[in-house]
């Protein structure tokens, strides 16, 4: 029992363990077992008092190898022997270059691989076996890696823009009354260019484009074909910052019908989903506009 009155399981490699191991009484043998006692319900207790008599200077680096072959342990021990490194190296004192030679030599004896050791061993100790180099670099990518990942955002630099493609959009967009399917491709084309050569951001532009399909309801279904274009979470946005646009600032009015009729298109068409409107939008503004979700 310890000090706080936990029963402690019996241990495994005991001081008469470690000096046999040392001096070469319990040897790996091809035969069977010579280290009786190990199952695989014990195994990471096992390595653990290994790592621990390895670690204290108890038990020398190659007889750390030669209990895991002797104890008969089946299958792979990788993850297991990472865990029990990895608490060793937590313990106040330890020394990461003495753990760090014995990574490296369990990785050359193909006790541990080099994936393993990557997922769950601590950076210091990495560098110390040789898995990765400069540990500096190393921790300079994680943290690009980590930026990029959680605090990168796509934001488009509005001060490139050319007002005169909007101009031009716009022209495009409203000039030619219901749109009809043979005009799609010709206007699909057209929107391309007026966003490469105007450097338009293409968020702007697929606002402008469901704008002019709320105006167009008997072609509504043939401009959202151009949506494709954009990203995939861009018509949602606008379709929900919309409803939220009119349910706010002018609540007693309620939505327009076009934003209504436009907003039941895009959900038939799959590109508005349900959960996120509702997750999204406050639960007076989704009452509120209730019957753009009504699909009758």
């Amino acid at each position: 029992m310890d000090d706080h009155g936990y029963e402690l399981p019996e241990r495994l490699v005991t001081d008469e363990r470690v000096r046999d191991l040392n001096s070469k009484k319990i040897a790996a043998s091809d035969v069977g077992t010579t280290l009786p006692g190990i199952t695989e319900e014990n195994q990471l207790q096992f390595l653990l008092e290994l790592c621990e008599a390895y670690s204290d200077g108890k038990l020398e680096l190659d007889k750390v190898l030669v209990a895991i072959s002797a104890a008969g342990l089946k299958g792979d021990i990788s993850t297991d022997l990472a865990h029990a490194i990895w608490l060793c190296s937590q313990k106040a004192g330890s020394k990461h270059e003495q753990l760090g030679e014995l990574v490296a030599e369990c990785i050359k004896k193909g006790k541990l691989t080099r994936k393993v050791v990557l997922e769950l061993e601590e950076m210091e100790l990495m560098a110390h076996s040789g898995v990765v180099g400069n540990v500096e670099i190393i921790r300079k990518k994680e943290r690009q890696a980590y930026t990029s990942m959680y605090f990168k955002q796509d934001k488009f630099n509005l001060l490139r823009e050319e007002n005169e493609g909007y101009g031009k959009l716009l022209t495009a967009l409203l000039s030619g009354g219901e749109l009809q399917q043979q005009h799609l491709p010709a206007l699909r084309n057209e929107i391309k260019s007026l966003i490469g050569a105007f450097k338009l951001d293409p968020n702007r532009v697929c606002d402008l484009v469901l704008e002019a399909a709320a105006r167009d309801a008997a072609g509504c279904r043939v401009w959202l074909q151009l949506m494709p274009m954009f990203n995939k979470d861009a018509p949602m946005q606008v379709c929900v910052d919309g409803v939220g646009h009119y349910t706010y600032s002018s609540a007693a009015a309620g939505t327009p019908s076009v934003c209504n009729i436009l907003c039941t298109h895009v959900l038939r068409q799959g590109w508005l989903q349900l959960m996120p409107v509702f997750v999204k939008d406050a639960p007076m503004q989704v009452r509120s506009c209730g019957s753009v979700f009504c699909l009758q």
